[in-house]
């Protein structure tokens, strides 16, 4: 009966561990709100933090040498790809962005809003 027991609770507890290590779910074209969190050009990862309520909060994204980011400025639209996007001032911690996913936590296209915007 006790190793009944415990083959149960152990089950419980590897069960709940892969439930808790589980990535976010995210749909092929998927569209996100929010502002950046981190980024690391060394690894090719941008962390974003949602607006609103969404599970989780934010999300650690790859980077992908065909990833297209989009920079509106007052003056238009400047678009990179890659790594190219890192030498932009305007790619860093708490810029407002858009960001399209290919459902596997890899980024497709990041837009971000003019360094002064204000979420309204």
């Amino acid at each position: 009966m006790s190793r009944l027991l415990l083959c149960v609770a152990s089950v419980l507890v590897l069960s709940l561990g892969l439930l808790a290590d589980e990535k976010p779910t995210v749909k092929k074209g998927e569209t996100f709100k929010g502002m950046i969190q981190k980024v690391d050009p060394s690894a090719n990862k941008l962390t974003v933090k949602f607006d609103g309520n969404k599970e989780p909060p934010f999300v650690m994204f790859d980077i992908l040498p065909t990833t297209r980011f989009i920079f509106s400025t007052d003056d238009g639209k400047k678009e990179m790809t890659g790594k190219a996007a890192y030498k932009n001032k305007n790619l860093a911690e708490g810029a407002r962005v858009t960001v399209v996913t290919d459902g596997k936590t890899r980024l497709l296209e990041v837009r971000l809003s003019p360094p002064d915007s204000k979420k309204k």
